[in-house]
């Protein structure tokens, strides 16, 4: 499978990221960087806000690139800590997360609807 990442839009903040594979657009990455971030977590931090994948391209190994090129650009952009919030009954995702090195360290409700939901709030060192 041929993969290729480019950024295609830059915000003040935010940076958003489409991945290919195939060439098919198979999903993109938010990064969010100082006062685009949702949670003041750390003035040197760098939030995962989207990580999505289309279905069809879920468990080939894109999610883990995704992630590492988010490392790669918090690194890059001299960040110390990577976060991100996941829902707290999304256990794929936080089994990937904690594959991935992050740990829980705080969490957050938010409101879907009529239906009030918690992220657990996850975090890296990247130095």
């Amino acid at each position: 499978m041929k993969t290729s990442l480019g950024e295609k839009w830059q915000l003040r903040a935010a940076s958003f990221t489409s991945l290919k594979a195939d060439g098919e657009v198979a999903g993109y990455l938010k990064l969010d960087v100082d006062d685009a971030q949702n949670e003041e977590v750390d003035p040197n931090g760098l939030e995962i806000e989207r990580i999505y994948l289309q279905k069809s391209f879920q468990h080939r190994g894109l999610g883990k690139q995704l992630f590492e090129f988010a490392e790669e650009k918090g690194r890059e952009w001299g960040k110390s800590v990577l976060w991100l919030g996941v829902w707290e009954h999304n256990e794929n995702a936080k089994n990937f997360y904690a594959s991935r090195g992050l740990t829980r360290f705080s969490e957050h409700v938010f409101v879907l609807g009529d239906d009030r939901q918690t992220d657990f709030l996850l975090k890296k060192a990247l130095v």
